[in-house]
């Protein structure tokens, strides 16, 4: 008769099989772990770029339509302000592309960028020029308005006709400069060092406004 050996696993062996289970979960594990963070740091700096590449978008549009009113200013400036430092940046300066209002032939809008310490980017604009019709342009609440709700940090530097840099711009000769090194820095203020920096130059096209360009607008008024 034949013998049946039935005898089962010893515990050894079932250890040793249990290891190289847990070994192999490990890897598997660690595996899945490593792309799934990669995945959301990717997910994390395509949103941060996204953001900062809006907002330079926005900001170049409005510096190409850059408006300097030297020659009939009271002061003989041309409404051109440029502040930054290692600590906050402004920018003020009159342009025929707002934000939000609708543009309109002849309306001119004095808009302002500015950082704070916080990391808090505040936009403001308001008619600087109306035309006296039914289309006459609006403007948010006369308020400072968060236009970001990550943390920014914004440097500028304003290129002068000599193509020299300057991190201030006011009480200028010049109209206004002929181009702005931006850099643009945005971070989730929740996730440490998640940050995207965008550097990008931004021509200013400016077209002086004249009385004479202006008297062309019918019913253009100055605020």
């Amino acid at each position: 008769m034949k013998h049946i050996d039935r005898r089962g696993f010893t515990l050894f062996e079932l250890m040793i099989a249990i290891t190289l289970v847990s070994l192999m979960l490990t890897v598997v594990y660690g595996t899945y772990r490593v792309t799934l963070l990669g995945s959301q740091q990717c997910q994390r700096q395509l949103t941060l770029y996204r953001e900062a590449a809006s907002l330079c978008e926005k900001l170049k549009v409005q510096l190409a339509a850059c408006q300097p009113i030297t020659d009939w200013s009271n002061n003989g400036e041309s409404g051109f302000v440029l502040e930054s430092n290692n600590r906050s940046a402004q920018l003020s300066f009159i342009t025929s592309q707002p934000l939000f209002s609708p543009p309109v032939i002849g309306g001119l809008y004095q808009v302002s960028w500015q950082v704070n310490t916080n990391g808090q980017l505040f936009y403001r604009e308001e008619p600087f020029i109306t035309l006296s019709s039914d289309n006459e342009p609006t403007s948010p609440p006369d308020k400072e308005i968060v236009i970001s709700q990550m943390g920014i940090d914004l440097k500028f530097e304003a290129y002068d006709t000599h193509g020299q840099l300057s991190p201030s711009w006011q009480d200028r000769t010049e109209s206004c400069p002929k181009a702005l090194s931006i850099d643009l820095t945005v971070y989730d203020p929740a996730i440490p060092d998640s940050s995207f920096t965008l550097h990008t130059l931004a021509p200013v096209l400016a077209s002086p406004v004249t009385r004479e360009r202006l008297a062309d607008h019918t019913g253009g008024t100055q605020k």
